[in-house]
């Protein structure tokens, strides 16, 4: 069994490291559903022996997202993949960490 932890920040991060987690989702704003981590966050769990993802999400709400959305969202796709070499896990593609899998619009990514 894999065990993946979502952590909203350093703290969060060296618990799930030092706690046995296989692999880390990076997130801000965990009451709101998980936001965009700063690039900070990811820096340092990219120097973390753990595999780590970080979650793109500009926006607390639903996960359904207009094209608009999509547009802004590539910009902070390529950072993110600047600021930590790990890809992201399951339905997502291209540096993009879905909670709920692929929706419209998706297969620009």
């Amino acid at each position: 069994m894999l065990l993946e932890v979502c952590v909203e920040d350093i703290a969060g991060l060296k618990a799930a490291v030092e706690g046995g987690g296989d692999r880390i989702e990076l997130c801000s704003a965990l009451p709101l559903g998980g936001l965009t981590p700063s690039a900070g966050l990811m820096a340092a769990a990219a120097r973390m022996p753990v595999p780590a993802y970080a979650i793109i999400r500009p926006r607390a709400g639903g996960f359904v997202y207009s094209a608009d959305e999509l547009d802004i969202m590539m910009p902070s796709r390529t950072s993110e993949c600047g600021a930590s070499t790990r890809a992201v896990p399951g339905p997502s593609t291209a540096g993009l960490c879905w909670k709920s899998g692929r929706g419209a619009g998706m297969d620009r990514f």
